[in-house]
């Protein structure tokens, strides 16, 4: 949905959203990779890629001394030498009055519970599954202050700070509400809606947001967009088939394919990054989603006679019972001329009519028996199908359902769950700020 309404427009050599942002806009461009950066998160082409492989440790480790540790952990190898491994773990802790019996016993499960957080951080890309180990290690810690003052000043809870604050931001954007933005798209039931607004300081950038019911389960409507081999056959779109570069886990890929429009006169290639979060308390899966930038460990250049448009996407995938859910999706279109109300509204009803149409209609037929989707979902090979069941269970979720009463053209408040209460002690650090380089 995204790709098809950003390829009608450019941006800025940053992928921002525009020249100049509005106060409450927040410009990730400058740190797109650098938390992939830091610890080598780029890997092998997937399809010569197996999750954990003894051999392919030993490759990688050589390759990214930054990621021996957290490999080590996971293939239960003996571990290296501490600075060699680029990841310094904390160590000699400190603790005089807790659950523990001693210091070697808290010790030792503070070690099995950082081990735990750095596979989900560096691996699987799972932060806010982190974050709740996270925050049980520093109740655990009360007694251990100098413990867990250590552990907040690691690499290691750097990196998450860093990842946690995409899902942040998706939440900034989503909670800001809709105040001057004007309708540009609306169905005849009032829930599929398209909403625009034009950047006051730069006329050429038009943001969009989208609001889709859709009368399939999280599960399914997901199963559509997450198994790729599968876009050729309902997005006509496509040309060729798209492929993930790179490491591919539940929470995080890097996604290439080519769309072809007019019959071929304007050609798009689509590089993205597709950082997910998945919340199990609220009912709902955050994405965020932004161009690879050059110097990227994924990037690749795109192919002869493609243009390749540089986008921001935040996607929010909301479960709302066990047979419906609500994507929210939120963008920017830079155009080469000025934007204007009538322009929005046009451009909204062709994408109302075809793009969300196909999308409610696809996720539909993923419920179906027999569905080419079927497999997939069965086999859930990165256990994202099962993770998403567990938001379409939230009570949360529960209460979204139109069986209960739901008026499903209103809005959900989700700032309950993107404004948590953070860690009681941790240090202000500059990196955790999105857009420092």
């Amino acid at each position: 949905l995204g790709g098809g309404l950003a390829a009608m427009g450019t941006s800025c050599s940053n992928g921002c959203l525009g020249a100049n942002h509005r106060q409450d806009d927040v410009c990730t461009a400058h740190i797109s990779s650098k938390d992939e950066k830091l610890v080598g998160f780029q890997d092998p082409p997937a399809e010569e890629y197996t999750f954990i492989v003894k051999e392919g440790v030993e490759r990688e480790s050589m390759r990214h001394p930054a990621r021996r540790l957290t490999y080590d952990i996971i293939n239960s190898h003996v571990l290296g030498d501490e600075e060699d491994a680029g990841i310094s773990p904390v160590r000699n802790g400190r603790t005089e009055d807790n659950n523990f019996g001693d210091v070697s016993e808290w010790e030792q499960h503070k070690e099995e519970m950082l081990q735990k957080i750095e596979q989900l951080v560096d691996v699987a890309y799972d932060i806010l599954k982190a974050e709740v180990l996270l925050k049980q290690l520093e109740r655990e810690a009360a007694n251990a202050l100098e413990d867990w003052d250590e552990i907040t000043s690691s690499p290691l809870f750097s990196r998450f700070r860093r990842k946690k604050a995409y899902f942040s931001e998706v939440g900034k954007t989503v909670c800001a509400g809709l105040q001057n933005w004007f309708s540009a798209f609306e169905d005849s039931t009032g829930t599929q809606t398209i909403h625009g607004i034009i950047d006051p300081k730069d006329p050429t950038c038009l943001q969009y947001r989208v609001r889709a019911l859709v009368p399939a389960s999280l599960t399914h409507a997901m199963a559509v967009a997450n198994e790729i081999e599968f876009m050729p056959k309902w997005n006509s779109l496509i040309v060729g088939q798209p492929k993930v570069v790179g490491r591919r886990t539940a929470h995080y890929m890097v996604l290439n394919y080519q769309m072809s429009f007019v019959g071929g006169m304007y050609k798009v290639d689509v590089l993205s990054e597709i950082r997910r979060f998945t919340d199990v308390e609220g009912g709902f899966m955050a994405e965020y989603i932004e161009s690879v930038p050059e110097g990227h460990p994924s990037y690749i250049a795109p192919p002869s006679g493609f243009k390749r448009p540089k986008t921001k996407i935040k996607n929010v995938w909301i479960a709302c019972g066990p047979e419906h859910c609500v994507l929210l999706q939120f963008g920017a279109l830079n155009l080469p001329f000025s934007a204007t109300k009538w322009l929005a509204s046009t451009v909204g009803g062709l994408a109302g009519r075809f793009v969300i149409g196909g999308l409610v209609k696809n996720s539909s037929q993923a419920s179906k028996p027999g569905n080419m989707w079927e497999e997939a979902l069965s086999s859930d090979k990165t256990g994202l199908y099962g993770r998403l069941t567990e938001c379409q269970q939230a009570a949360a979720s529960g209460a979204r359902s139109p069986s209960k009463g739901t008026d499903m053209k209103a809005e959900f408040d989700l700032s309950p769950y993107f404004q948590r209460q953070g860690f009681q002690r941790e240090p202000n650090d500059p990196e955790d700020k999105l857009g420092n380089s």
